[in-house]
């Protein structure tokens, strides 16, 4: 089934199914509005698909095709960060591939096992995604933009984390260490005299 109206962005609908149906029907209706709970990303359209005598359960596999415009994908995200999302007890992301591409518009494929409230949208990072920036901490908040935090003592690229303050233990300088040896060596040394002096002094007395 291919889709020729400018203002929806769905291309094609293919399905193959377990048994014979008759009459089967789809609408799609393009929608103003979120007609659900909220969803993570930027959303570039939202859509219904209506069906009748189509069971679900008969659905073997489906394919939805769609395309965005080269523009608003360009000046937002990364156009392998575009996804077909569908609404059941929740928003879900759908398993979407990148086809190809004309002069104005991306055209992806996404699988579904069923029809309901889809949505084309795009991230700019993945879900609670870290990163390192400088010494910042940056988490991704929402697929669309990067919450900052400082990192004290630095940030660590290889965990994604901020380094924790160590405490190592206290090494003199080599130099007083040195200092306190010949300190050492001459009160021995002192010590040595004094004793060999009251020594001789007993020995004259007797």
């Amino acid at each position: 089934m291919y889709i020729n109206q400018d203002e929806i962005k769905l291309t094609e609908i293919r399905f193959k199914v377990n048994e014979e149906l008759q009459d089967v029907k789809i609408t799609v209706k393009l929608l103003k509005r979120n007609p659900a709970t909220n969803i993570n990303g930027r959303v570039y359209q939202y859509l219904e698909l209506d069906h009748r005598n189509l069971n679900e359960n008969s659905i073997q596999e489906m394919t939805i095709g769609f395309k965005v415009d080269k523009k608003w994908v360009d000046d937002n995200f990364d156009k392998n960060k575009l996804y077909l999302n569908r609404f059941t007890d929740e928003w879900k992301k759908l398993p979407t591939k990148l086809i190809r591409e004309t002069n104005d518009y991306y055209y992806y494929e996404s699988e579904t096992s069923g029809l309901s409230y889809f949505a084309i949208s795009g991230e700019t990072c993945e879900i609670n995604e870290v990163r390192c920036n400088g010494s910042n901490l940056e988490q991704c908040d929402k697929g669309i933009k990067w919450n900052s935090s400082i990192c004290e003592h630095g940030c660590n690229q290889e965990t994604s984390r901020c380094n924790e303050l160590t405490e190592t233990p206290y090494e003199p300088p080599k130099n007083i260490i040195f200092k306190f040896i010949i300190l050492g060596s001459l009160t021995v040394i002192l010590l040595i005299i004094v004793i060999k002096r009251i020594g001789s002094t007993k020995t004259r007395k007797n």
